[in-house]
């Protein structure tokens, strides 16, 4: 099955922003839903993280912060990212 995927554009520029302006690793997570043949990516959930030029570390108890943080946005969670610096 093919799926169109569309972009909220509230989430495109929030990924934008971090991939022109930050000079480390950034990762996350991206809720949205699928319906009806469509994937719709619509926002951006940042846990704590360590991060370096080439490498994100998410813990285990970073994502239960991310839990407490969000809240039921998380069952929403279809991707998950991370930047490339350059």
């Amino acid at each position: 099955m093919k799926y169109k995927v569309f972009i909220y554009p509230s989430l495109m520029q929030k990924l934008e922003f971090i991939a022109n302006n930050y000079n480390y690793e950034v990762g996350g997570y991206i809720t949205g839903e699928v319906r009806d043949g469509e994937i719709l990516l619509k926002e951006l959930l940042l846990p704590s993280q360590s991060v370096s030029g080439v490498h994100v570390d998410i813990t285990p108890e970073a994502q239960i912060e991310l839990r407490r943080k969000y809240g039921k946005k998380c069952f929403s969670i279809l991707a998950h990212f991370h930047s490339h610096h350059s």
